[in-house]
Order: C-alpha cells, then structure tokens, then sequence
C-alpha cells in the first residue's frame, strides 16, 4: 500500500533528497514491490523537485503547490 502522502509524520521521515530518490527510481529503490515505476529516464530533475514540492503542500494541507 502506498504511504500517506498527508501524513505528517510521513513528512518528517524522509527528507527531499529521499523523496526525490524515490521519485527517479521508483519503488524498487526502498526494496518494494514495484507498484511505483521509476519517473527518473521520463522526468527532468525540475520536474522532479516541483513533486516534491507539490507532496510538501499536500502535508501541510493545503492541496495546491505553491
């Protein structure tokens, strides 16, 4: 099951540099099962961070990137 992507203690668990890693590679970087397909050949590093800013905005509640 994918994690809770507004949890907050899911916020304070990993950092940017783990939720881009995991972005780029997908599941099979943390050992799971690949429910996640890897974005990293698909997607520019911009990209990648704008996710990973737009999954902050959605711990913080507020559901839009900034």
């Amino acid at each position: 099951m994918p994690p809770d992507l507004t949890d907050s203690a899911f916020a304070r668990s990993r950092s940017d540099k783990d939720l881009s890693r995991a972005i780029a590679g997908g599941a099979t970087i943390k050992e799971k099962a690949n429910l996640c397909p890897d974005w990293g050949l698909t997607l520019e590093p911009g990209e990648i961070a704008c996710l990973v800013r737009y999954i902050r905005n959605l711990q913080a509640g507020s559901g839009s990137p900034r």
